[in-house]
């Protein structure tokens, strides 16, 4: 979905007072969300090929390194509903003092008359995400993400007219415009329909998509998608099942370079206890000629205030990406520490190096965060690959 962006501080205050204005008329509602987040880290590197550094951080996920300073310290977000009119507008990207700037984000903007709704309504699809785990998922994106639709609605079925914006439209390097989604042509038309229908402990979707590109350049390519999906909940036992087809000569993923792409998926996922849970998934891609099937197995279980989770994958290459992930988990009152390790590429001739992590926290009376995080992992022997010994040390806060 394509959201309206709006830079610059000066922005920020105009909206706001146009809101503000908007907000005091009648039969206006707005809500208001502030968030925000601050952390400080610092990261030490055994190797001594990269130089240490202490810096705020982007954020608290324990992905990134210091990002040079470049942190997000304060969002807002609202909520504007005017009769059948709604809309989100959120403020991001408040910076550290120097560069005081921020972006503001238009999202969502639709209007809904009972069973029709228009704007950013989204796509009406669902099954290419409908089955995933870890590591083994379906291919989102095998679907098309209108920037704008007018979507018909009852009794569980969903029709939809849509299409690309031109603004969104890039290029392929020689002057053709086209969508990000799209290998040819921006899509100017598209027509999807989604059927959802629930009974007892079985839910179904069977869906379908058209896309045309308007005869841009004098041609006009096409593309369709189809894709049907199953849920049934047999009480310890949950099976989902789902089917997804691509064709056509206007492919719809812009990376793919195929003309075809049938996709199968199986999970099934078992509450053994209230504390103990396991998962299966197998995937097939019809495209990939040279790969098996995707399998995945995997299961967590809780001990008071440990938890032990992990899973294997096996992605049907004969000598490479195959992942045996485990972990072990402690948290009781303001203190938390884990320890985990991976393992890839087991099926290789030179399988890669364990991936060991070790981290621990202490969580403040007031919320304050803070951390250590040891990550290791010795060099791979038979290639170019460089040891990670480093550990990160940080304190934040979010809200």
């Amino acid at each position: 979905m394509k959201a309206i962006k709006i830079a610059s501080g000066f922005a920020v205050t105009a909206l706001a007072a146009a809101i503000t204005g908007q907000a005091a008329a009648a039969d206006t509602e707005t809500s208001y969300t502030f968030y925000g987040t601050m952390s400080a880290g610092a990261v030490f590197d055994f190797k001594g090929d990269d130089t240490r550094d202490v810096d705020t951080l982007e954020d608290d996920d324990g992905d990134d390194d210091i990002d040079d300073g470049d942190f997000y310290g304060l969002m807002m977000d609202l909520d504007v509903v005017h009769g059948p009119f709604s809309a989100n507008i959120s403020i991001d990207g408040i910076k550290t003092a120097g560069n005081q700037t921020a972006e503001v984000t238009v999202n969502d903007i639709i209007v809904t008359d009972g069973p029709i709704s228009f704007g950013q309504v989204g796509e009406v699809t669902v099954t290419d995400e409908y089955i995933g785990a870890e590591e083994a998922e379906m291919e989102d994106g095998d679907d098309f993400e209108p920037d704008v639709g007018i979507r018909y609605s009852a009794n569980g079925l969903s029709v939809q007219l849509e299409g690309a914006d031109a603004d969104s439209a890039g290029t392929d390097g020689q002057g053709n415009e086209f969508d990000d989604n799209l290998a040819h042509d921006k899509i100017d038309f598209g027509l999807g329909v989604n059927y959802h229908y629930e009974m007892d402990t079985v839910t179904l979707d069977v869906e379908a998509q058209y896309l045309d590109n308007g005869n841009a350049g004098g041609e006009t390519v096409s593309s369709t998608f189809i894709g049907a999906g199953v849920t049934a909940d047999l009480g310890m036992v949950t099976l989902k099942a789902a089917l997804n087809s691509v064709a056509g000569d206007g492919q719809i993923q812009a990376n793919s370079g195929l003309n075809e792409d049938t996709e199968f998926a199986v999970q099934a996922d078992v509450n053994i206890t209230d504390t103990i849970s396991a998962y299966a998934v197998v995937l097939d891609n019809s495209t990939e000629t040279d790969d098996g099937l995707e399998v995945e197995v995997g299961g967590a279980a809780g001990f008071g205030s440990i938890t032990v989770s992990g899973y294997y994958f096996n992605d049907g290459l004969d000598d490479s990406g195959d992942i045996l992930y485990g972990e072990v988990a402690y948290a009781q009152d303001a203190y938390a520490a884990y320890a985990e390790v991976e393992v890839d590429d087991l099926d290789a001739e030179d399988v890669d190096s364990p991936a060991i992590g070790l981290g621990v926290s202490y969580t403040s009376e007031v919320g304050v965060v803070y951390a250590a995080d040891y990550d290791y992992q010795s060099k791979k022997k038979e290639a170019d690959v460089s040891t990670t010994n480093k550990i990160e040390l940080s304190a934040s806060y979010s809200f």
